[in-house]
C-alpha cells in the first residue's frame, strides 16, 4: 500500500514500503529522498479501526476523537480550568455506550460501522466491552458486511500474527485471545471459523498502536495497515502523531534517502532491561537496534553513583512503575497523589536516582496533571519548570520534539494564568512574589519558542497548531504562526537578554524535590 502525500508534502511520496533487513520476510518504510527533521513523512486520514478506551468513552467523541478535557485548557487565562465553552458530547440513544460531539459525527459513525455494533452494545449494557474486544469486533463486522475495501483487507491479511508465540507463551494473553475469539464470533454472528477469528485477534493485538490526542493523552487504540509496516527502534528517527482520526508519521531528525523510517513501539526513554522486557512480552522480539546493541551502558541505565546494588534498584524501579500505573488509573484522587509524592520521596532517598531516569519524568508529569486538575498552580509550575529546564533537554534533545513542545506550551499557558492571578487574586500566588518575576517578558520568550518549534513538531495543519495559533493571536503579541516570525536565533537572543529571569525560574524549579 502506497503511503499518502499531504498538503504539507506535495511532492512525490516521501517514503515507500520495501523489504526490511530488520524484519526478514517483512516490509519496512524507507525514505525515497532526504527527509528533513520535523517533516511529515506520511499520513492516513482514517485508519482501519480506531476505538476509544472504556474509561474515555464519556469524554471523547467516538468518531472524530475530540477529547473534552483538552477543550477546557484554554489559554484565555481567566477561563483556564473551567468548563466555559467546553465541548459537549451526547451518547448514542441506541446503546448508550459511544458518545459524539454532534449529529454529523454520529451519522458518519453510524454509516461506517456503528450500525453494525450498536445492537450488540445495547444487549451487553450495562457492561462495556474492553477496548481490544471492541476493536476486534469492529474489524470482524466491517469485513463480514463488505464495508472495508478489498485492497485494505488483503493488506491486513498479510500482517504478522505471532499466533504461534501467543500459543506457546500460554498464560493470560493466550487465554484472552481464545476467550475473546469465541465471544466475538458469537456476538458478531459472522460466518467464520473460530481459528480464523483467533488469527484476526492476534493480528489486531500485535499491529495496533495507542490512540492519543495531539498532546499525547492516551485515548484508546487504532490499527492501520500502512502504519503497521513501520518497524521499531529504541533510537527512532520518527514518531506517530495522532490528530483526531488523522494519523501521521513525522521525522524527529534528518532521514537520508534509502534509510529506513523507524518508530518506537514502546517508551524508548526507559532503561534497557524494561525496554527489552516490554518488546518481548508485547511483540515477541528482542530489539537489536543501535541503542540496544550497547546494552545497559547508556544514559537511561545510569545512576548518579556506580556504588549501587543493581538488583535492589531494579526492584525499586519496578515498584515505582507499579505505583505510576496505580496513579494513572486514579488521577486526581488522594490515593493517586500519595503514590506519586511517595515515589518522588523514594527516589530522593536513594541519593542516586537521576531526574531524567524513568519513571521519574513520567511520575513528575502525572504530578503536574494532578496539580492542574486540582487548581494547585504553584506546585504545578515548580514541577513543570523541572521538566522544562532539567529533563526534556536530555530526553528529547531536539527542541522541536512534539513531546517537548507540548510541555513547553503547557508551561506557557500556566505562566499566563499565574500572571493573571497575580493581578486578580494575588493571595493565591503570593509564594511566587519572592522571586520578582518579569512575567510578561518570560511569557513573550516562551511564546516565541513555541512559534519557532511548533511548525516542525506538529505541522501547520495540526489542530493543536491551529488552536495554539488562535490563542497566541488572542494575546496580541504580534506573532503569527502562518507567516514569517521569530527564528531560533531570536530565541537565543531573548534567552541572553533575560538571563536573570531564567535564573529565577531555575531557583523555582530547584525549590521542589
Amino acid at each position: 500500500m502506497e503511503p499518502t502525500t499531504t498538503s504539507e508534502s506535495p511532492q512525490a511520496a516521501a517514503a515507500e514500503a520495501r523489504s526490511s533487513p530488520l524484519a526478514p520476510g517483512q516490509v519496512g518504510l524507507f525514505a525515497n529522498r532526504l527527509i528533513p527533521a520535523g517533516s511529515e513523512i506520511l499520513a492516513v486520514d482514517k485508519p482501519l479501526v480506531s476505538v476509544v478506551e472504556a474509561a474515555r468513552l464519556i469524554e471523547t467523541c467516538s468518531n472524530c476523537h475530540k477529547w473534552v478535557p483538552e477543550q477546557m485548557f484554554d489559554s484565555t487565562v481567566e477561563r483556564w480550568g473551567t468548563d466555559s465553552g467546553a465541548l459537549t458530547l451526547s451518547k448514542c440513544s441506541g446503546c448508550y455506550t459511544l458518545s459524539y460531539c454532534g449529529k454529523a459525527c454520529q451519522a458518519e459513525s453510524w454509516k461506517n460501522h456503528h450500525k453494525l455494533e450498536c445492537k450488540i452494545y445495547k444487549r451487553l449494557r450495562p457492561n462495556i466491552l474492553p477496548t481490544f474486544a471492541r476493536a476486534m469486533l469492529r474489524v470482524l463486522l466491517i469485513r463480514d458486511k463488505g464495508i472495508v475495501a478489498e485492497e485494505t483487507w488483503q493488506a491486513f491479511r498479510k500482517l504478522q500474527t505471532h499466533e504461534t508465540e501467543f500459543r506457546t507463551g500460554g498464560g493470560d494473553r493466550w487465554e484472552e485471545v481464545c476467550l475473546s475469539s469465541k465471544a466475538i464470533r458469537n456476538w458478531s454472528g459472522a460466518d467464520i471459523r473460530e481459528d480464523a477469528v483467533r488469527d484476526l485477534c492476534c493480528k489486531v493485538r500485535i499491529n495496533s498502536h495507542t490512540l492519543t490526542t495531539a498532546t499525547f493523552e492516551p485515548l484508546g487504540m487504532f490499527l492501520d495497515v500502512t502504519m503497521s509496516s513501520v518497524n521499531h527502534s529504541c533510537a527512532p528517527n520518527a514518531l506517530i502523531l495522532c490528530d483526531g482520526r488523522r494519523m501521521s508519521i513525522r521525522s524527529i531528525g534528518d532521514i537520508n534517502a534509502d534509510e529506513e523510517v523507524l518508530i518506537s513501539y514502546i517508551d524508548c526513554t526507559e532503561a534497557f532491561r524494561r525496554r527489552q522486557a516490554a518488546l518481548q512480552e508485547r511483540y515477541f522480539f528482542a530489539c537489536r537496534c543501535v541503542k540496544c546493541e550497547k546494552g545497559p551502558a547508556l544514559r537511561e541505565d545510569r545512576f548518579l553513583s556506580d556504588d549501587v546494588d543493581i538488583s535492589t534498584m531494579n526492584e525499586l524501579e519496578d515498584k515505582l512503575f507499579d505505583w505510576l500505573d496505580f496513579a494513572r488509573n486514579r488521577l486526581s484522587t488522594p490515593a493517586a497523589f500519595n503514590k506519586l509524592r511517595g515515589s518522588i520521596q523514594r527516589m530522593k532517598k536513594t541519593s542516586c536516582w537521576p531526574l531524567h531516569r524513568q519513571p521519574s519524568p513520567a511520575i513528575r508529569q502525572e504530578l503536574v496533571a494532578d496539580y492542574l486538575c486540582r487548581g494547585k498552580w504553584t506546585p504545578a509550575l515548580k514541577h513543570l519548570l523541572k521538566i522544562y529546564l532539567h529533563i526534556d533537554p536530555i530526553l528529547y534533545p531536539e527542541t522541536w520534539h512534539p513531546v517537548r513542545v507540548v510541555h513547553l506550551w503547557t508551561l506557557t499557558v500556566l505562566m499566563l494564568h499565574l500572571a493573571y492571578l497575580s493581578q486578580t487574586e494575588p493571595d493565591r500566588v503570593k509564594d511566587l512574589g519572592q522571586y520578582g518575576l518579569d512575567s510578561r517578558s518570560l511569557v513573550l520568550a516562551l511564546v516565541m519558542e513555541v512559534v519557532v518549534n511548533i511548525p516542525k513538531s506538529h505541522g501547520l495543519d495540526s489542530s493543536f497548531t491551529k488552536r495554539v495559533s488562535k490563542e497566541i493571536e488572542g494575546l496580541g503579541l504580534g506573532f503569527d504562526l502562518f507567516s514569517a516570525g521569530p527564528t531560533m536565533a531570536d530565541v537565543r537572543e531573548s534567552r541572553a537578554d533575560l538571563a536573570q529571569e531564567w535564573l529565577k525560574l531555575g531557583r523555582i524549579a530547584d525549590s521542589v524535590d
